[in-house]
Protein backbone atom coordinates (compact mmCIF):
# COMPACT_ATOMS: atom_id res chain seq x y z
CA UNK A 1 0.00 0.00 0.00
CA UNK A 2 1.21 3.52 -1.35
CA UNK A 3 -1.63 5.77 -0.39
CA UNK A 4 -4.82 5.49 1.69
CA UNK A 5 -7.32 8.12 1.85
CA UNK A 6 -9.67 7.86 4.52
CA UNK A 7 -13.55 9.47 5.17
CA UNK A 8 -15.11 8.21 7.93
CA UNK A 9 -17.51 9.41 10.66
CA UNK A 10 -14.98 10.07 13.68
CA UNK A 11 -16.72 7.89 16.00
CA UNK A 12 -16.64 5.40 12.92
CA UNK A 13 -12.52 4.23 13.94
CA UNK A 14 -13.24 2.34 16.83
CA UNK A 15 -11.83 -0.91 16.43
CA UNK A 16 -8.00 -0.78 17.86
CA UNK A 17 -7.31 -3.26 15.46
CA UNK A 18 -7.61 -0.90 12.52
CA UNK A 19 -6.17 1.90 14.51
CA UNK A 20 -2.71 0.45 14.58
CA UNK A 21 -3.19 -0.73 11.24
CA UNK A 22 -3.58 2.72 9.52
CA UNK A 23 -0.51 4.45 12.64
CA UNK A 24 1.82 1.06 10.91
CA UNK A 25 0.77 2.15 7.33
CA UNK A 26 1.98 5.78 8.45
CA UNK A 27 5.25 4.80 9.95
CA UNK A 28 6.20 2.43 6.47
CA UNK A 29 5.58 5.75 4.76
CA UNK A 30 2.02 4.91 3.05
CA UNK A 31 0.66 8.15 2.42
CA UNK A 32 -2.08 8.53 4.92
CA UNK A 33 -5.16 10.91 4.63
CA UNK A 34 -8.71 11.02 6.48
CA UNK A 35 -11.55 13.30 6.57
CA UNK A 36 -14.01 12.80 9.64
CA UNK A 37 -17.54 14.26 11.03
CA UNK A 38 -16.77 17.14 13.78
CA UNK A 39 -18.16 15.52 16.38
CA UNK A 40 -15.60 14.09 18.31
CA UNK A 41 -12.51 16.47 16.94
CA UNK A 42 -10.75 15.91 20.07
CA UNK A 43 -11.80 12.00 21.04
CA UNK A 44 -9.02 9.72 21.58
CA UNK A 45 -8.90 7.63 18.51
CA UNK A 46 -8.20 10.75 16.64
CA UNK A 47 -5.66 12.53 19.07
CA UNK A 48 -3.71 8.94 18.45
CA UNK A 49 -3.65 9.20 15.09
CA UNK A 50 -2.96 12.95 14.63
CA UNK A 51 -0.01 11.92 17.47
CA UNK A 52 1.74 9.65 14.83
CA UNK A 53 1.40 12.76 12.61
CA UNK A 54 -1.50 11.49 10.63
CA UNK A 55 -3.59 14.77 8.86
CA UNK A 56 -7.11 14.45 9.45
CA UNK A 57 -9.39 17.48 8.62
CA UNK A 58 -12.86 17.98 9.92
CA UNK A 59 -16.02 18.77 8.41
CA UNK A 60 -17.12 21.27 10.27
CA UNK A 61 -20.73 21.68 9.35
CA UNK A 62 -23.90 21.57 11.73
CA UNK A 63 -24.91 18.46 9.34
CA UNK A 64 -23.34 14.54 9.67
CA UNK A 65 -20.53 13.68 7.58
CA UNK A 66 -21.93 10.43 6.88
CA UNK A 67 -19.40 8.45 4.56
CA UNK A 68 -17.76 5.31 5.11
CA UNK A 69 -15.30 4.71 2.37
CA UNK A 70 -11.20 4.01 1.96
CA UNK A 71 -9.45 4.41 -1.54
CA UNK A 72 -6.02 2.28 -1.52
CA UNK A 73 -3.29 2.95 -3.32
CA UNK A 74 -5.81 5.18 -6.12
CA UNK A 75 -6.98 1.54 -7.11
CA UNK A 76 -9.41 0.56 -4.57
CA UNK A 77 -12.39 1.13 -3.08
CA UNK A 78 -13.72 -0.01 -0.03
CA UNK A 79 -17.11 1.41 1.25
CA UNK A 80 -20.76 0.30 2.24
CA UNK A 81 -22.84 0.83 5.65
CA UNK A 82 -20.01 -0.59 7.30
CA UNK A 83 -18.89 1.49 10.03
CA UNK A 84 -15.33 0.96 10.98
CA UNK A 85 -15.68 -0.24 14.85
CA UNK A 86 -15.82 -3.07 17.04
CA UNK A 87 -19.71 -3.28 16.66
CA UNK A 88 -19.51 -3.35 12.91
CA UNK A 89 -16.64 -5.71 12.99
CA UNK A 90 -18.59 -8.62 14.50
CA UNK A 91 -22.00 -7.49 15.96
CA UNK A 92 -23.85 -5.24 13.96
CA UNK A 93 -25.64 -6.69 10.11
CA UNK A 94 -23.58 -4.10 8.10
CA UNK A 95 -21.69 -4.45 4.47
CA UNK A 96 -18.81 -3.61 3.03
CA UNK A 97 -17.88 -3.71 -0.72
CA UNK A 98 -14.31 -3.68 -2.44
CA UNK A 99 -14.40 -1.93 -5.62
CA UNK A 100 -11.62 -2.17 -8.12
CA UNK A 101 -13.31 -0.54 -11.23
CA UNK A 102 -10.96 2.86 -12.18
CA UNK A 103 -14.22 5.16 -13.02
CA UNK A 104 -15.78 4.43 -9.63
CA UNK A 105 -12.51 5.22 -7.87
CA UNK A 106 -11.78 8.14 -9.53
CA UNK A 107 -15.51 9.43 -8.65
CA UNK A 108 -14.62 8.71 -5.12
CA UNK A 109 -11.22 10.34 -5.19
CA UNK A 110 -12.81 13.21 -6.22
CA UNK A 111 -15.53 13.43 -3.67
CA UNK A 112 -12.04 12.92 -1.20
CA UNK A 113 -10.25 15.19 -2.83
CA UNK A 114 -13.06 18.00 -3.18
CA UNK A 115 -13.94 17.40 0.84
CA UNK A 116 -10.36 18.21 1.52
CA UNK A 117 -9.90 21.46 -0.45
CA UNK A 118 -13.36 22.44 1.39
CA UNK A 119 -11.99 21.32 4.87
CA UNK A 120 -8.70 22.98 4.63
CA UNK A 121 -10.50 26.52 4.03
CA UNK A 122 -11.53 28.94 6.45
CA UNK A 123 -14.83 28.66 4.56
CA UNK A 124 -15.76 25.57 6.53
CA UNK A 125 -19.20 25.09 7.23
CA UNK A 126 -21.29 24.35 4.40
CA UNK A 127 -25.01 24.67 3.90
CA UNK A 128 -26.19 21.39 1.70
CA UNK A 129 -29.83 22.43 1.43
CA UNK A 130 -28.87 25.94 0.52
CA UNK A 131 -25.73 25.42 -1.18
CA UNK A 132 -23.59 27.91 0.90
CA UNK A 133 -20.72 28.10 2.48
CA UNK A 134 -20.07 30.05 5.86
CA UNK A 135 -16.94 31.93 6.52
CA UNK A 136 -15.57 30.77 9.96
CA UNK A 137 -12.24 30.79 11.29
CA UNK A 138 -12.50 27.13 12.53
Amino acid sequence: MHQAVVSTQSTGIASKQLIDIIIEAHARGVKVRCISDNQDMDGAVLRSLRSQGIVIRFDKSDYLMHHKFVVVDNKMVLTGSYNFSRGGMGVNRENIIMVHSRHIVSAYLKEFQDMWDLYGTKKFSYNFRKGIVYEGTG
